[in-house]
């Protein structure tokens, strides 16, 4: 079965850029045309099953990946929010400035029908928790909290200001990484401040050939692991 970005139709996929600052380096999953990944590719997914691409619906999109802002600019325009603390990484973009861990004041309860954030919480200097709970709280009754988190085994650890890079890369995976979640015990972190299901099955979002025709590793579909993307529906 020839596989194809569900994104932009690219028939072609590349390996991860090598690095010694990232453990989480995977071959032949990058979209040569989009640079979309696994994660990116399911969210494009979800929202295009759910007719989330269309509407007047208000986003708000945290750390904006190349390969879906484009498009959720264009399908949303003004009510399309998306920012970073980092800006700099996101200048071709247009993002705005956004720290986490002071800035989403700014924003009223129940003010977004779509919240999304792949790879972020990992990133945020500040106590996760209460910038998880303000997150959802955005999320308008009915609407969507759509975010992934990288994971390694040995249960949850986070850094402190004191550690460097190679300390983080060996215990967090990652050089710039304040933390790290653990299959072993997410419903005690993340999940005891968010309504995450006791497991993961891509296989209950989509079919399993259309999971091979977007490249999805079957290492992937199943388990908490580093593409798994959850979809919260606000009630």
């Amino acid at each position: 079965m020839q596989s194809a970005c569900n994104i932009c139709g690219h028939g072609a996929f590349i390996d991860m850029r090598q690095t010694d600052r990232s453990i989480f380096v995977r071959k032949g999953v990058v979209c040569e045309h989009c640079h979309s990944l696994e994660r990116h590719r399911l969210v494009f997914a979800f929202l295009k099953d759910k007719g989330l691409l269309s509407g007047n619906l208000r986003v708000l999109h945290i750390a904006p990946e190349r390969c879906l802002a484009p498009i959720l600019r264009a399908r949303f325009g003004r009510n399309y929010i998306h920012g970073d603390k980092d800006v700099g990484r996101f200048s071709d973009r247009g993002a705005a400035t956004l720290d986490l861990c002071h800035d989403l004041g700014q924003f009223a309860d129940g003010s977004f029908d779509l919240v999304i954030h792949n790879h972020v919480i990992e990133h945020v200097a500040c106590d996760y928790r209460p910038v998880l709970t303000k997150l959802d709280m955005l999320v308008k009754t009915g609407g969507w909290h759509i975010l992934s988190v990288p994971f390694m085994p040995g249960g949850y650890r986070e850094a402190s200001p004191e550690h460097d890079e190679e300390w983080r890369v060996k215990h967090c995976g990652q050089w710039d990484h304040w933390r790290i979640f653990s299959p072993e015990d997410f419903h005690q972190t993340l999940g005891a401040v968010l309504p995450i299901p006791e497991s993961y099955d891509a296989t209950r979002l989509f079919p399993q050939e259309r999971l091979r025709e977007m490249n999805i590793p079957e290492s992937a579909w199943h388990g908490f692991n580093n593409n798994a993307v959850f979809f919260l529906q606000k009630n």
